[in-house]
């Protein structure tokens, strides 16, 4: 096996991803109170909603929530135990951004999240690589869809990398 094979054998390129293959994180994450106070720090998101345990209680929630875009940043933590993003991984050139992304539910300290991901399109735009659209949703422990939208990701050809190593010999 040579080094291409070796470093790319389990990879699925552009070609390779199947449209309509569905699947879903085996692991998520639980929300701790530490990771709202960081997201905090880094954000900015310092609302009563998020840190003031007493403001929260008279909010129609009850309780602190977890920043709807700190959920959505831990999607690409949470989606690596993802079965498609192992495969596809290595054969991701960048991310083209999301689409239609809608918010439906707030996560609370001690609720964990999943993902759940399924090809919906791909666009066979360049000789070297394409477009895979991936609907992604974030549940809770419930099942419950909390944020849902498409991720739009560029995703090599096999041939992109071919040529990449037959430069290098």
């Amino acid at each position: 096996m040579n080094e291409f094979e070796e470093m790319f054998k389990d990879t699925w390129f552009f070609e390779d991803v199947p449209l309509g293959y569905s699947t879903a994180s085996p692991y998520g994450r639980t929300i701790r109170e530490a990771d709202i106070i960081n997201y905090a720090g880094i954000s900015g998101e310092y609302a009563p909603i998020y840190i003031d345990d007493e403001y929260a209680k008279q909010t129609r929630y009850g309780r602190v929530i977890a920043q709807d875009m700190m959920l959505f940043t831990f999607t690409t933590s949470i989606d690596t135990n993802n079965e498609l993003t192992a495969k596809i991984n290595k054969a991701i050139l960048v991310s083209k951004g999301t689409k239609n992304w809608k918010i439906y539910g707030k996560a609370y300290v001690g609720d964990t999240i999943y993902t759940k991901s399924e090809i919906v399109d791909k666009i066979d735009n360049k000789p070297t690589r394409g477009v895979i659209v991936t609907q992604m949703s974030i549940l809770n422990q419930k099942g419950e869809v909390l944020q849902s939208g498409e991720y739009h990701l560029i995703v090599a050809k096999k041939c992109y990398f071919e040529e990449q190593f037959a430069k290098q010999a």
